[in-house]
């Protein structure tokens, strides 16, 4: 048997045999026998696809698509490559390597949070024979964030009002309902007021005075992950003074005054706030 290499795709080899009578020498009859074989192409092959994303992953992130390959007749890096991506219902939208999946241009396919779409990578050799590979990519939860925090006066006055808080919630994943924790705290000392939901009754709270700073601190929750804390802050109010009582005197020793005694008005006033009170008198 004889061997031979270092042809070309396509090259038409043949080989050609005479039989020689060992050891004299002579080659008897001129019967030959041959055979031919072309020599055919190997297609490539793709070896690895690989899909990085940017950011947290989820439904605002870049994903990019890339590939290695391999032949073993030429060189893949010198072929034809493609990339075509589809959604978690196996529809094609794009066919680039790299994709931004918030783009308006993909709107309508499924590429929400859970969903996995696929990057099919293809290489194509210079004799049009192809290779092909896929990968899936899950997109992940994007953690939920919140904006313009601020703390309502609803009922009452100063240190016995009541008080709620709100923020606005926001969320990428449409589907997700967001649900908010809240933590009150009396700035001053930094004290938990040991309230877990919206609301706030500063009177049901001893130790809070005028002018303490009431602090709401809230925690996005998607049921997946919890997202930054914002706060919220309300100074407590003055509490308006109040009379209890009022009582007339008299100079005279009378069941009631005359016209000569001189007249007394004497108030009974009372402040939540340990205020000192000024009254001003009108008579009539």
């Amino acid at each position: 048997a004889s061997t031979a290499n270092g042809f070309e795709i396509s090259q038409v080899v043949s080989c050609r045999v005479s039989p020689v009578d060992a050891p004299v020498g002579d080659m008897g009859s001129s019967e030959t026998s041959s055979d031919t074989v072309t020599i055919k192409n190997q297609p490539p092959v793709v070896d690895e696809v690989t899909i990085t994303a940017s950011g947290e992953g989820g439904v605002g992130a870049t994903l990019t698509c890339e590939a290695t390959g391999s032949d073993a007749d030429g060189n893949v890096n010198d072929y034809q490559w493609s990339y075509t991506w589809k959604d978690g219902l196996a529809q094609q939208f794009a066919t680039v390597a790299q994709i931004d999946l918030f783009s308006t241009a993909y709107s309508g396919y499924a590429l929400a949070k859970g969903d996995a779409p696929k990057c099919v990578a293809e290489v194509t050799d210079d004799w049009g024979a192809t290779g092909k590979l896929s990968k899936t990519y899950t997109i992940k939860n994007t953690v939920p964030s919140l904006s313009n925090g601020s703390i309502t006066l609803v009922s009452g006055v100063g240190v016995n009002a009541d008080l709620i808080c709100s923020f606005d919630t926001d969320d990428v994943d449409d589907a997700d309902v967001v649900s908010v924790d809240y933590v009150w705290t009396l700035v001053a000392d930094g004290s938990d007021l040991q309230e877990s939901t919206d609301t706030l009754s500063l009177g049901s709270h001893s130790g809070i005075a005028k002018g303490d700073q009431i602090q709401c601190e809230g925690t996005p929750d998607d049921g997946d992950a919890t997202g930054g804390t914002l706060t919220a802050n309300y100074t407590v109010d003055n509490t308006p003074p109040s009379v209890t009582d009022v009582s007339i005197t008299w100079t005279g020793t009378g069941s009631a005054p005359d016209a000569n005694d001189e007249l007394t008005c004497v108030p009974t006033t009372s402040d939540v706030d340990g205020d000192g009170v000024n009254v001003t008198y009108v008579w009539s």
